[in-house]
């Protein structure tokens, strides 16, 4: 055999021998026939988050200084006073005025709250009616007559309103 033979036959030979090995290897990539090593270091271990609680709603609290408002105690008031809900005035009944801001922000008209008086602890559900300036002069909340009453607080008292 000549040299131009040899590489006739060397050069296919070759090709097929390439292609026998690398026909090998991806036999074994596809199909190992061994379990793969075990890493050591190179390990990262995957953290998985746990769920963040669920936030616990924290109830609506306002405290601070109270008065109280009734049909004959404003000037220029009428026994039909509206207000902002749309109802008359009652003093009869145990409703209070927020300030205008918080009843809006919280859309809090005819919700309901405890009004508790901190001197004395005694506490009533009261429902919010309206809204009103007392906020310019560092109070809370305006309380009806029967509200006023239904916890003994005099003209102006200390309290803790929380929503229901």
């Amino acid at each position: 055999m000549n040299q131009t033979q040899a590489i006739l036959i060397g050069v296919p030979l070759g090709i097929l021998t390439a292609l026998m090995i690398l026909t090998n290897q991806l036999e074994k990539e596809l199909n190992p026939t061994s379990p793969l090593p075990a890493q050591s270091e190179d390990i990262v271990p995957t953290i998985t988050p746990s769920p963040s609680p669920i936030p616990t709603p924290t109830p609506l609290t306002y405290e601070g200084e109270a008065s109280y408002y009734w049909t004959g105690g404003c000037l220029g008031c009428s026994e039909t006073m509206t207000m902002a809900n749309g109802e008359p005035l009652d003093d009869t009944k145990l409703t209070m005025a927020l300030p205008p801001e918080e009843v809006r922000k919280h859309k809090l008209l005819n919700d309901e709250f405890t009004v508790t008086n901190k001197a004395n602890g005694q506490s009533v559900t009261v429902r919010v009616t309206d809204t009103g300036g007392f906020a310019k002069y560092n109070r809370v909340a305006d309380l009806s007559k029967a509200t006023k009453e239904a916890i003994n607080c005099p003209s102006l008292c200390q309290v803790k309103i929380t929503k229901n």
